[in-house]
């Protein structure tokens, strides 16, 4: 697979490695030539697809990557349909780094320092994002989609966003989101600017605390339970994540 190269209208991409592989396509790391560029380039498979809503989600999220221009989300860089007509493309700036579920699991140590710095951009990420007209709503704000780099951390993984490309109807839509880290609307399949703020609350403490949502789970109320976690939080900074997951 190394070596193969991928054209577009935009440009030559050589495919360096697999990233990731999932059950309609891969990712792979790929260099764009001539500038040498690393990127990250998520292939669709068509011959995968049984239900062709998977490809208009497809074609949505590379939509609005187009749209979004924020120093904490991977650029856009180009979308097309392999020469073959059997995959779609869609390439970003690649970001080399870990994300906030890697940490978790390593048990990595964070400062109070980095984490408050965390989530403050994080927070600026939403502001940007329900901020646009109409706003754009993540839908899948998880540990596995922040990736931190040095001091900036990063919003990936936009295949699940609703906006006005392709609006909800509203209740009873698709349900969309991770269990453990969306609030209880999505589970009704209603997403609001709200339900991301919940969903980067629930992130973060399980950041703060090095544990899944479902191991601070008191059986008895159904409700995540927060006992010493964060008390190595500053007290405004741990009253900031009760609220946003209330």
């Amino acid at each position: 697979m190394k070596n193969i190269k991928l054209r577009s209208q935009n440009g030559l991409y050589r495919i360096e490695r697999e990233y990731a592989r999932g059950g309609m396509g891969v990712t792979y790391l790929v260099v764009r030539e001539p500038s040498g560029e690393r990127c990250i380039l998520k292939q669709l498979r068509l011959e995968n697809v049984s239900d062709w809503k998977v490809v208009q989600l497809f074609e949505r999220e590379a939509e609005i990557l187009r749209q979004l221009n924020h120093p904490n989300i991977p650029a856009y860089i180009d979308y097309f349909l392999s020469e073959s007509n059997k995959h779609f493309n869609l390439v970003q700036a690649f970001i080399e780094g870990q994300t906030v579920l890697e940490w978790i699991d390593k048990h990595l140590p964070v400062s109070r320092d980095q984490f408050i710095r965390f989530l403050e951009q994080s927070l600026d990420i939403l502001i940007y994002l329900h901020g646009l007209v109409p706003p754009v709503i993540h839908r899948d704000i998880t540990p596995k989609n922040l990736i931190l780099q040095k001091d900036r951390i990063y919003l990936v993984d936009f295949g699940s966003v609703k906006d006005a490309v392709n609006p909800s109807s509203g209740r009873g839509s698709t349900v969309v989101g991770t269990f453990g880290y969306m609030p209880p609307e999505q589970y009704l399949g209603h997403a609001e600017p709200g339900s991301d703020l919940y969903s980067l609350g629930m992130s973060f403490i399980a950041f703060a605390a090095h544990k899944d949502p479902f191991q601070m789970v008191n059986p008895e109320l159904g409700q995540v339970q927060i006992k010493n976690e964060l008390d190595a939080l500053p007290a405004h900074v741990k009253s900031l994540l009760l609220e946003m997951t209330e």
